[in-house]
């Protein structure tokens, strides 16, 4: 048996190294919790969750009017490019995507 341990452990690796991330994570989270807006894991996927995110970091950064360096990896339709040039009108501000 000392060298068909794999037999027995290798269906479930997948599901043993999931389960050890996730006490990393849990672990993680307890020691730093969160102080502001939490968008922490939900079943349901809703994208329009992204703008609550954007305000509460514009808001807590003080973003209106300051200059901002914007990149967004991953454009796609711009939703996300547009909703940051419409918040901010800083003429420093420099917004750059990548698709």
């Amino acid at each position: 048996m000392k060298w068909n341990l794999h037999k027995v452990v290798r269906p479930f690796s997948s599901s043993l190294t999931n389960a050890v991330n996730m006490g990393h994570l849990s672990q993680w989270r307890k020691q730093h919790p969160v102080n502001g807006y939490n968008d922490f894991y939900q079943e349901k996927w809703d994208y329009n969750r992204r703008y609550n995110l954007y305000e509460a970091v514009v808001k807590q950064e003080g973003l209106f009017d300051q200059p901002i360096d914007y990149l967004e990896f991953g454009v796609a339709s711009a939703v996300s490019f547009k909703w940051w040039l419409q918040r901010n009108s800083n003429s420093a501000s420099r917004f750059f995507g990548f698709d």
